[in-house]
């Protein structure tokens, strides 16, 4: 009986340990798993959307230029594999105001949790543009 207390023991550090060290979501804190050595290639975020016009920008975020945002649906489906994949993605595009995402669309931020209107993000796209109708029911 002794033995099998210790092999129960031995078993949950083991699970305890493969726990805390699997940290493969985009937003792991730095100087995790997921941080990239200096000679490490970065690589883009998967595409997403139809025809795949879009970008992945969070497990369940897909943004483009002629599709706007989709946020937990269909074209967002592809995005879920960012979190197994062991190293980040990242998307070009202008850093947002606040310093915590990426201009996905014009007047459009992005982070790895959701998409918010950035002043900071706005293009001289003519109005009416499909970026401007998708949001415009969001207000400022």
């Amino acid at each position: 009986m002794n033995l099998q207390k210790i092999l129960t023991i031995v078993s949950l550090f083991i699970v305890s340990l493969a726990i805390t060290y699997a940290c493969f979501i985009t937003n792991c804190p730095p100087g995790g798993k997921r941080s990239l050595a200096p000679e490490s290639p970065k690589r883009q975020c998967t595409r997403c959307g139809p025809s795949g016009v879009g970008r992945c920008f969070g497990p369940s975020i897909c943004c483009g230029a002629s599709i706007g945002c989709h946020i937990n649906n269909k074209y967002t489906a592809v995005c879920f594999t960012e979190d197994y994949t062991p190293r980040p993605c990242f998307n070009e595009g202008k850093v947002c105001a606040n310093g915590k995402g990426i201009c996905a669309l014009d007047s459009t931020c992005c982070t790895s949790v959701g998409c918010f209107m950035d002043k900071s993000c706005q293009t001289n796209q003519i109005k009416g543009s499909t970026e401007e109708r998708i949001w415009s029911n969001y207000g400022d």
